[in-house]
This record gives structure tokens, sequence and C-alpha cells, in this order.
């Protein structure tokens, strides 16, 4: 993320510069089609009975989506419907805008859910590469976490400032936290926008 962090990955902007950053960030095509497919691949789930196909599919979606299932569940399939005809109104008429530009339309939940699954996909992929007992809490677990992250150090930020903002339990509710502070919300508007209201700003 351009702007966002210092050559070392451990200096961000604070307050109104931090979101201000976030929200100025483009919202990339290749994001929006991921998002469309996540869409459609929930409409399809929904739409088959369920047995053993069906689990293979949602497994699929919560590897591809971490965080889809979830919000599928909470928000119904009316507003991920009304969500997927967002993506394909709003990226055919303009292209590439900023997070801000969809957020001024009341799409905000697109850039933020796009944002989330990389979050939730970065704690997920560690998971699987560490011994179980080196997973979830403890500053240990963070620091180890965040050196394994250099990769993605656009979206992370020093495990000491990680632990002081979202807490030191590497998993669903950190994730949420930081992203809320990236993007100027305290983590009751974030849930609000993520997982009630498809046209919330």
């Amino acid at each position: 993320m351009a702007g966002s962090t210092a050559g070392d990955g451990g200096k961000w902007a604070s307050g109104a510069e931090r979101w201000s950053v976030f929200w100025a960030d483009a919202f990339p095509v290749a994001a929006c089609v991921s998002l469309e497919k996540k869409y459609e691949a929930l409409a399809d789930v929904a739409a088959q009975v369920p047995g053993a196909e069906r689990q293979v599919a949602l497994r699929r979606l919560a590897h591809a989506w971490p965080g889809s299932l979830r919000e599928a569940e909470l928000v119904g399939p009316r507003v991920c419907a009304a969500r997927l005809a967002s993506l394909v109104e709003i990226r055919g008429g303009v292209g590439v805008m900023s997070r801000g530009y969809w957020r001024t339309l009341g799409a905000s939940a697109l850039p933020l859910w796009s944002e989330l699954h990389d979050l939730l996909r970065d704690q997920l992929e560690w998971r699987t590469r560490v011994e179980p007992g080196e997973c979830g809490r403890g500053a240990t677990a963070v620091h180890r976490f965040i050196a394994s992250a250099v990769a993605h150090k656009q979206r992370w930020p020093s495990a000491d400032q990680l632990m002081r903002v979202a807490g030191a339990d590497v998993g669903s509710k950190q994730a949420h936290r930081w992203l809320a502070h990236r993007a100027g919300l305290d983590h009751a508007a974030l849930r609000r926008v993520l997982y009630a209201e498809h046209r919330v700003a």
C-alpha cells in the first residue's frame, strides 16, 4: 500500500492520515473480479442440495475467501446478491477507482471485505505452516506471525503495534480490529458495514 509504511514496515501513519490513506488506495479490478466470483459461488452453494458435494463446495469457499461463509450466514442471500450487482455495475461503469470512491457510492463493504479476506488468508496460511502449539495467543505467536508475513507487510504493522491495536490472539477478531483501525472505524462500526447493510458508508 503506497505511502502507508516506512521502509521497515513498522511505522504506520496515525489518526486521520492513516484512514485517509486506506480509502485513497485503489480498489483493483482483480480484487473486484475475485469478489464477483465469491458472490457467484455463494449463490451456487445456496442453491445446492445438502450433501457431500455441497460440503466440498463450502470448504472451497472458506479456503478461497476466508470469512465468506460467516458473511453469507449473517447478511443472507439478498444482500449477497445486491453486493454482486453493485460490483458489476460500479466496476463496469468506472474501472479502477479508489476505495473511497466505492465508499461514496455506499459500497464500502466491498473493498473492506476484499482486504479482510487477505488478512484472514495471511493468518490461515501461517497457521498451516507452524506447529499447533505455536499458533494462537501471546506475544510470541504474534511476533512469529508478523515475521512470516513479511511478503504482506503492506497489510500488517509491527508485532508490537498489532498487539496494541488488535490484541495478541492471531485470529479473526484481531484481523477485524486491525482492519477497523486502518479504515478509521471502530470495531462495532466495521461489523455493521461487513455484516448488516450493504449500503452503509
